[in-house]
């Protein structure tokens, strides 16, 4: 088994990380207490191929594998989940149907537009969001002195880093490997779901360590922590409940 990504991988996850760092990271917070969507880092998002990426180059799309779409999702929601659910939204609700199932004049018609700005996609969300719930933990815990050293050394606390960075781990592999199978034309009903829930779960699990670690700064809006607590919540509940999402796994695997 081959776990290591292409160079095509890895360079539109640096772009679309570096992209994220610089133009989004500045302004999330003040776009989430303004309540505002921004028309300008959508557009912006559009022109650096985040639209179609698994459309083909005929309609406008990047041609690549959904791997590839997964990857860039989990970068957005690393830094904000406004965002990265800007993406999935055109890709697996707009653009998919039309791609996969339209015909050839409705393809034509209107997947340039969508191009130029669906489960698994949630799943790179809670994997993106996890880690960067654990980046801040680490930051802040490396930094937070007590009793003459940073708090990231005491025993406790280290264990809960140790968990955040293995359960990401875990989540993301199971994220993959549905993608893998997605990407093979091979069922992954099962898998996706799986992914999805397992995904979702992890972050909510991560972001409270990070919040826990954090004290209560962690309840502060001055700390990006508490927005990546309240953004968690949706991944439990949208595009399936973790209660109908185990439901389906149990059918799936023959339990009813």
């Amino acid at each position: 088994m081959d776990f290591s990504l292409s160079m095509e991988q890895k360079i539109l996850r640096d772009s679309v990380r570096a992209f994220a760092e610089k133009e989004i990271r500045p302004v999330a917070r003040t776009l989430d207490e303004t309540e505002r969507f921004s028309y300008e880092l959508t557009k912006a998002m559009g022109e650096l191929g985040l639209f179609g990426i698994f459309v083909s180059e005929q309609y406008s799309g990047q041609g690549l594998d959904y791997l590839s779409y997964i990857i860039a999702v989990e970068e957005l929601a690393r830094v904000d989940a406004s965002q990265a659910a800007t993406v999935p939204a055109p890709n697996s609700l707009g653009i998919g149907p039309i791609y996969y199932f339209g015909t050839e004049e409705q393809k034509r018609k209107h997947l340039p537009g969508l191009c130029n700005g669906g489960r698994l996609s949630i799943g790179a969300m809670g994997t993106g969001g996890a880690r960067g719930c654990y980046e801040m933990a680490m930051k802040y815990t490396k930094e937070r002195v007590q009793f003459g050293r940073p708090i990231s050394t005491f025993q406790a606390n280290a264990f809960k880093l140790a968990d955040m960075a293995m359960e990401i781990e875990s989540a993301r592999l199971l994220l993959y490997r549905a993608c893998w199978l997605r990407d093979q034309n091979k069922p992954f009903t099962k898998e996706a779901a799986m992914a999805k829930l397992h995904c979702s779960e992890v972050m909510h699990r991560v972001a409270n360590h990070a919040v826990q670690l954090h004290g209560g700064y962690g309840l502060m809006k001055e700390y990006d922590i508490e927005r990546f607590y309240r953004d968690q919540k949706l991944l439990e509940i949208g595009e399936g409940t973790s209660e109908i999402l185990r439901i389906v796994i149990a059918r799936l695997i023959g339990a009813f």
